[in-house]
This record gives C-alpha cells, sequence and structure tokens, in this order.
C-alpha cells in the first residue's frame, strides 16, 4: 500500500509524492518486474492560486522572494534621499530613476514559475495618487519590470483577484466613466475597460457624501448657498478631491447633490444617511 504525502502551496497547490511502502508477494504470482527509478518519480498536479495575493505591509520594506531579498534602502543621509529598491546586493529601481517617489513594496502574487510583485511609486504630497508597476521573478530568468502609462487609479479604489497565473487588478473608475482594471497573463499586461453598471453610487461614495460633503455645506456662509451649485470651491482641498473622485461615476447625480447641499447650507436639518441615500444616491 502506497504511503501518499501532501504538501500545500498557496490556496490550491497539490504534489502528490507516491513512495512504494510495501513489498507484498502474490503466492501463486511472480513478483512484477519495477523500475528502480520508479519509486523516486513524482506525480505534480499543476498549481491553481485563488484568491487576492498577499499584503507586504507586515514585511517592513524586507521581503523574501525567490530570488533574494527584495529591500529598500537609504544609502545617503539627507532627509530630502528616498530609498531605493535592491534585489539582494544590487539596485534593481532608483528612487532617482522615477522623479525621487518614494517606492512602496504593495503586494505579491504567487505564479506556477516565481512570483509577481507589485511596486508602487509616489509623490507622496497631499492628494497624490501612486502609480504601480510589476517586478516579475520567474524560475530561470532575470528579473523584469511590467509597466503600463495607465496603470494607476484615479479614484485610489484598489481590487486584487487571482486565479492561476492570471491576476486582475481593478483600478476603479477613469475618467471616462469606464471600470478600469489591469490584468497580469502569459507575462504581459492588459488594460480591460468595462462599462460601469447603471444603478446608484457605491455605499462608500454615498457615505462619504453624506458624513463630510453636507457638514461642509452646513457651515458655508449664506451667499454661497446656491440649489444648483455645490459650493466646493470655498471647501476644504480634501472636499474638492473626493468630489471630482465621485464624479467620475456616470450614476453621480450632480442636481441631486447640490440640492441636498443647499438644504444643509440653509440651515435645514441633514436628513438620515437612509433617506439621503435613496434620494440622492439612487438606493
Amino acid at each position: 500500500m502506497a504511503n501518499i504525502k501532501l504538501f500545500c502551496i498557496g490556496a490550491l497547490s497539490v504534489v502528490l509524492s507516491l513512495n512504494s511502502g510495501c513489498n507484498q508477494k502474490s503466492p501463486t504470482d511472480n513478483p512484477p518486474t519495477t523500475d528502480k527509478n520508479e519509486s523516486n518519480k513524482k506525480v505534480e498536479v499543476p498549481i491553481v492560486t485563488v484568491g487576492q495575493g498577499e499584503d507586504l505591509e507586515k514585511f517592513n520594506d524586507q521581503l523574501p522572494t525567490s530570488q533574494g531579498l527584495l529591500s529598500l534602502k537609504k544609502i545617503g543621509n539627507e532627509d530630502f534621499e528616498r530609498p531605493d529598491l535592491y534585489l539582494g546586493d544590487k539596485i534593481i529601481l532608483a528612487s532617482k530613476d522615477v522623479n525621487d517617489d518614494r517606492i512602496s513594496l504593495v503586494r505579491r502574487f504567487k505564479l506556477t514559475q516565481g512570483e509577481a510583485i507589485l511596486v508602487s511609486t509616489d509623490a507622496g504630497g497631499s492628494g497624490t495618487l501612486p502609480s504601480y508597476s510589476i517586478l516579475l521573478l520567474l524560475k530561470g530568468q532575470a528579473p523584469k519590470w511590467l509597466t503600463k502609462d495607465d496603470f494607476y487609479s484615479e479614484t485610489g479604489d484598489i481590487t486584487y483577484a487571482q486565479k492561476g497565473d492570471v491576476v486582475t487588478i481593478g483600478l476603479g473608475i477613469n475618467d471616462k466613466g469606464l471600470n478600469k482594471s489591469i490584468v497580469l497573463e502569459n507575462g504581459q499586461l492588459l488594460t480591460n475597460l468595462l462599462e460601469t453598471a447603471k444603478g446608484g453610487l457605491p455605499n462608500n461614495d454615498c457615505k462619504w457624501l453624506h458624513d463630510e460633503l453636507l457638514p461642509n455645506c452646513e457651515q458655508q456662509p449664506p451667499e454661497d448657498c446656491n440649489e444648483n451649485v455645490i459650493p466646493e470651491s470655498s471647501m476644504s482641498m480634501a472636499i474638492t478631491r473626493g468630489l471630482g473622485q465621485i464624479r467620475l461615476n456616470p450614476n453621480f447625480n450632480e442636481q441631486s447633490v447640490a440640492e441636498a447641499c443647499y438644504q444643509a447650507c440653509s440651515k435645514q436639518p441633514i436628513p438620515d444617511y437612509k433617506e439621503f441615500k435613496k434620494s440622492v444616491c439612487g438606493g
């Protein structure tokens, strides 16, 4: 009877190692002829990883990989200097080569033949959004950078999904009102654009309008109250940026939001969230 050993890698990766555990002989049959290498053979089931990858924040910029330690190091002592990205002892991405932006290790995706590391670069200022690239580390191959000009999110909404060696990174709604995602497949990055489903605003956007925008509307002077215009010019940059991001969604109703803001500006009671969501956010 064979001993079966299971080794799990990732979510659904399994390697079965079949080793001959006993040698029973039939009293009437001749013993079977066996290849002397038979006991060393392995039956491998293809790796199929399903999930959202691995958050790299816990590694504190020191990530062990299949090709050595991936780390962020700052050589100089100047405060304005940003760390460079090293693989082992070699710089593979210098901050000066990305406009002195801050480099961050974001996520890792295990692949059949290696791993893909999502890396961000960000100016680090208030309201700036990062751009992304992927460092591909495959067995028997030199490290490879994968980049695309549109590999960024205009809303800051990022989602991750992996099935096998296909990784999909959702980037939210773009300036054309389309849902954008970047797909890693066969060592290439592809941009996928889909129409935004018609309906109400997402709950997090609606909550932001209710909890952040309306209190700001309430604080505006009476002369700025206008039932057709949101008086954002006299609000903070954080409010202006938030509105700009939500406006990308074609389900955003400018007039309904302006009217709700006008009511708050006119010192009328702010409705509870359930009522606001139904009347303003379409749900």
